[in-house]
């Protein structure tokens, strides 16, 4: 008797076990593809953030930078990275700009701010910031409101004309704030304006650059249009909460196009054209970007036609 209810106890305890043992593996076979499932779409999801975040930064902080393609490499279902091929256009010329390489995961994204912030080339001759990738020379803005930089405020206009057959980027930065029509009037139908310098936080910069990203954005169609574009861009941005962005916005919302306060614009064209603006009298600085020499088979933009 003793015997028998003994073995009765060790068939349902192995029962027991057997049950317990298929429920476990049967949960690990249903969780593994419900995770696999969360984890692809997590990363689906942060992957969509990162690509939304590198256009959006284009549009506002990335002047005369556009980007010829963004595609995802290394994609898994944790994670990959989002390649942007990016270029510079002057007067009809495609120039090479910085590639990123930004990673996303499951957890969220990174842009590859390493390769959007320029070098410090620095030496008792010479003092220019540049693109890390292409060595190119990166155009430097200047803000109205900050009297001393390390290396004074340059007037590159004036050296322009020694750059013979050859088309060029600019940075123009105004002596104080000024609307799109008082600036357009006196600015030449030969060169192009293609981004509006609108504002960036102050710093010291007395000891070198700061760093500080300019914010603009295209000119590209109506006016109007492309400001009220950029106001919602801002209010979307990541850093939205910072102070200079909630300045800017207090003081600029609402405004029209025609409205808006400019402290500079990046201009491209023949270097003989872009010539005839340097003693204008609202430029404050003017500092030289990419350069391109002309060849036969690539004719120059011309503005005036």
């Amino acid at each position: 008797m003793e015997e028998s209810l003994s073995h009765s106890f060790k068939r349902a305890k192995r029962k027991q076990v057997a049950k317990i043992l298929f429920i476990s593996i049967l949960t690990v076979l249903v969780m593994i593809p419900l995770m696999i499932i969360a984890s692809d779409r997590l990363a689906a999801f942060h992957s969509d953030r990162l690509n939304e975040h590198l256009f959006l930064h284009n549009r506002i902080a990335e002047p005369n930078v556009q980007i010829d393609s963004q595609v995802l490499r290394n994609s898994t279902v944790i994670g990959g990275e989002v390649i942007t091929n990016r270029s510079k256009e002057v007067a009809g010329y495609l120039i090479p700009w910085s590639t990123l390489t930004s990673t996303y995961s499951v957890i969220g994204g990174s842009v590859d701010y390493n390769e959007m912030i320029p070098g410090w080339q620095y030496s008792k001759v010479n003092g220019y910031e540049y693109d890390k990738q292409t060595k190119q020379k990166v155009a430097s803005f200047y803000h109205p409101e900050v009297k001393t930089y390390y290396d004074g405020v340059k007037q590159e206009l004036a050296m322009i004309e020694q750059l013979d057959n050859q088309v060029a980027e600019v940075a123009l930065s105004f002596d104080q704030p000024y609307t799109w029509q008082e600036v357009s009037k006196q600015l030449p139908d030969t060169i192009s304006v293609k981004w509006f310098y609108l504002f960036s936080e102050i710093k010291e910069e007395s000891m070198g650059p700061s760093g500080m990203e300019k914010f603009g954005f295209a000119n590209e169609g109506d006016m109007d249009e492309a400001y009220q574009q950029f106001i919602e861009d801002i209010e979307s941005y990541d850093q939205n909460d910072d102070s200079v962005f909630k300045e800017f916005l207090a003081k600029e919302k609402g405004k029209k196009g025609d409205e808006a306060k400019i402290l500079g614009v990046m201009v491209t064209g023949k270097t003989s054209e872009l010539a005839k603006i340097k003693d204008l009298p609202f430029i404050r600085g003017s500092s030289i970007g990419v350069t391109a020499e002309i060849v036969p088979y690539i004719t120059p933009e011309s503005f005036d036609e």
